[in-house]
């Protein structure tokens, strides 16, 4: 009956709700046979454009690096597959509870971060990723793609049921 009524109106419904302990601003809107909610940012949350971007028009950029970053943009696109995303705490978790019920010890020590490094030649830096400091241009390896970070997961309020995406 929402559903239908948000969508014969043309309207968004907006709700409060409580996610993460935290009071969050949701607009509801009908899709398909149901209805689907997003999260909305408050004005705290949000920068102010201006600020973040004054000046920048004086800043010129180089046609050849933009050159070499539009193709390393179009090697490295694909079809987008949600099968491809890892869930990286999700997964320690599930292996460590495995572990646990097959009654073997758990590795708790955090796994090993990548050393972090400056590019000093962004252009260097740009040209050997797209082969062509020397090496012919290969294609991009098929890989899963992981979280860019592992955040920890809140315990549900009892009785609450959560759906792993």
């Amino acid at each position: 009956m929402l559903r239908e009524a948000i969508a014969k109106t043309g309207k968004t419904a907006l709700a409060r709700v409580v996610i993460s302990q935290r009071e969050r601003t949701i607009a509801i809107r009908p899709t398909g046979d149901g209805l689907i909610a997003h999260t909305l940012f408050e004005n705290r949350d949000l920068n102010s454009s201006q600020e973040l971007f004054d000046g920048l028009t004086t800043i010129k950029t180089d046609p050849e690096m933009v050159q070499l970053a539009s193709q390393l943009v179009q090697r490295q696109s694909g079809k987008y597959d949600a099968a491809d995303l890892e869930d990286r705490y999700e997964t320690r978790l599930r292996s460590m509870i495995d572990a646990k019920l097959k009654g073997e010890g758990i590795d708790a020590s955090e796994p090993e971060e990548p050393a972090h490094t400056n590019v000093v030649d962004l252009m260097a830096a740009l040209k050997k990723s797209l082969g062509q400091a020397g090496e012919e241009k290969k294609p991009a390896p098929t890989r899963k793609m992981a979280a860019a970070k592992v955040m920890p997961i809140k315990q549900p309020q009892a009785g609450a049921k959560r759906k792993w995406a």
